[in-house]
């Protein structure tokens, strides 16, 4: 248990590490929403920090009186655990992920919905570019989408102190989006820009009318380097 524990938030901090570095990259320029961004996420991973130590510690506050029942999930009997309150550090934790991702996750929109006012082309001609800028965007987008969904189903479940069958089958969903979430599309996410970075340098994306630029897209900079984004 303490194992899975371990490696879970291990994946979680890693994962959240590779988004703060996405977003930074639409704020470069940006003092004061780097340092909002930058907070957030310190923030974030001291209260992971804190949960975990007490988790291992078991000084994290017991989950109240606890029964044992049996309970029937797709044929199968289940020890089902009733609890009559929530440990401080399971709320911590999920507390302190949900700061750092609703902050991604405004600073992302904000960023695409300035540029966009901006431009005189569709909104849905972003969804269809392969320009740097908009690839972090949509993908940072995607992200939040899995990890709020991540949160709707963990949050019932941790919270419940009269956990039901329901509640058994959303651990197992929240077992299934946090697998997908941390070993697959995290590393999608790092993969993604190397390949963007990689046609750039073979001349592949120039071809296809995006723009060349680097990393340092954000702000001003971007807009200067902004060449053939709607060929």
């Amino acid at each position: 248990m303490a194992l899975a524990l371990a490696v879970q938030r291990v994946l979680i901090i890693s994962l959240q590490g590779v988004i703060m570095m996405r977003v930074y990259a639409l704020y470069r320029q940006s003092p004061y929403a780097a340092f909002v961004l930058i907070s957030s996420f310190v923030i974030s991973q001291v209260g992971s920090a804190i949960a975990t130590i007490a988790a291992f510690t078991d000084h994290g506050g017991h989950e109240g009186e606890a029964t044992a029942k049996i309970e029937v999930l797709s044929g199968v009997a289940l020890c089902v655990w009733k609890y009559s309150s929530t440990s401080w550090d399971s709320v911590l934790f999920i507390v302190s992920t949900f700061c750092f991702e609703t902050t991604a996750l405004v600073l992302a929109l904000y960023r695409l919905w300035t540029y966009y006012r901006r431009s005189n082309h569709p909104l849905s001609s972003f969804w269809k570019s392969n320009n740097l800028f908009f690839l972090v965007a949509r993908e940072n987008l995607a992200y939040a989408l899995i990890i709020f969904l991540w949160l709707m189903v963990t949050v019932p479940w941790k919270t419940n102190v009269e956990i039901t069958k329901d509640a058994r089958a959303s651990h197992e969903v929240t077992l299934v989006l946090q697998a997908f979430w941390t070993s697959m599309f995290g590393p999608y996410l790092v993969l993604n820009v190397r390949k963007h970075d990689d046609d750039r340098l073979n001349g592949r994306s120039l071809a296809e009318g995006d723009t060349v630029s680097t990393i340092a897209f954000a702000a001003g900079r971007y807009q200067r380097r902004e060449t053939r984004l709607w060929a």
